[in-house]
């Protein structure tokens, strides 16, 4: 597996606590309990990075753009040549940061958000503004004629389904509003300790109706959804099945962007850092690292639970089918 790209977390500051949060056991919100990168680690990542031959990262969290150095680290990035690729945020930091920050990267900005009822009337306001400024605005660059090749560069919306009855039509219209191309949907999945609220396998199919509504009607407006982890094939009828993967980004084989926390570890998923080994970044290049993890994770990945002993999908083309999130068979393996 070649891995050209790496989650990096910068901190575990949150101004959030969303209840699905994968990394919720994580997470702080005391400012005085946080764990930022510092500086130095940074220097020393991007060192790490090149001689691995990677060339892009993700800035995560927490929030990342409450590290108190953030507009510094995204500037020794730039300047070592490694591309952000996006930035993971929630919206709800100033309006004055994101503006310093856009004015010296071009990058994609992948936006989560829960329903309204969730925030303030502040807060909404706030996460309003800081969309219109983030999203793509300049007709006059075009690739092909079509504006759309070049939308996915500016603004990404994001929604996690956790609910059978969870709203969703939000953020349709924000995206419309705001003449956003796509929406990254996931169902929720464990944090590692499962202190968060997730959807096993045996409620999935509870969360199936709402989910495939949202997916239609995404088409429906012309705004493409891009899954962001796996779901098994097995709960879907085949028509279901032929929509999401012609038009909703589906997929049920997980191939990760490693993650690599604030203390300069590479773990393979958020969901699985207590179930896998994690690997320093100072025992060997990325690409040794992300061998072994693929390693580590094939014995999950090919491990049967009872429900997939007799399923096509698993035992016909083992490259079609995990069998859901890999976290949910930690405990059986």
């Amino acid at each position: 597996m070649i891995i050209n790209s790496v989650n990096l977390f910068i901190t575990n500051l949150c101004n959030r606590c969303c209840p699905y949060c994968d990394v919720k056991e994580w997470i702080v919100q005391d400012k005085g309990a946080a764990h930022h990168l510092s500086l130095k680690e940074i220097d020393r990542i991007i060192d790490w990075l090149k001689r691995s031959n990677v060339n892009a990262v993700q800035l995560v969290g927490g929030e990342p753009m409450l590290h108190p150095d953030v507009v510094e680290i995204v500037k020794r990035i730039l300047k070592s040549r490694i591309y952000i690729r996006s930035i993971l945020t929630n919206g709800l930091v100033e309006t004055e940061l994101y503006r310093k920050i856009t004015d010296i990267v071009s990058t994609n900005w992948l936006v989560n958000v829960n329903n309204p009822d969730t925030y303030s009337t502040e807060e909404w306001e706030l996460l309003n503004r800081n969309l219109e400024l983030l999203r793509w605005k300049d007709d006059n660059k075009l690739i092909g004629n079509k504006k759309f090749d070049l939308r996915n560069l500016s603004l990404q919306l994001a929604i996690t389904f956790y609910q059978p009855d969870q709203r969703y039509n939000y953020i349709i219209e924000m995206a419309k509003k705001l003449d956003v191309a796509f929406i990254r949907y996931d169902v929720s999945h464990p944090s590692s300790d499962t202190s968060n609220i997730y959807v096993d396998f045996e409620h999935l199919i509870k969360v199936k109706p709402v989910l495939m509504r949202f997916l239609r009607e995404c088409v429906h407006e012309g705004i493409k959804p891009n899954l962001d982890c796996v779901l098994p094939p097995c709960i879907f009828t085949p028509e279901e099945m032929r929509f999401i993967l012609l038009f909703a980004g589906g997929k049920s084989i997980c191939h990760p962007c490693l993650d690599l926390m604030p203390d300069l570890r590479v773990v393979y998923c958020t969901s699985m850092r207590n179930a896998l080994p994690t690997y320093s970044i100072q025992d060997m290049s990325l690409h040794e690292i992300a061998r072994r993890q693929m390693l580590d994770a094939g014995k999950l990945r090919e491990h049967r639970p009872p429900r997939c002993r007799n399923c096509d999908n698993f035992l016909n083309n083992p490259t079609m089918c995990q069998g859901y999130c890999l976290r949910y068979k930690v405990e059986e393996a």
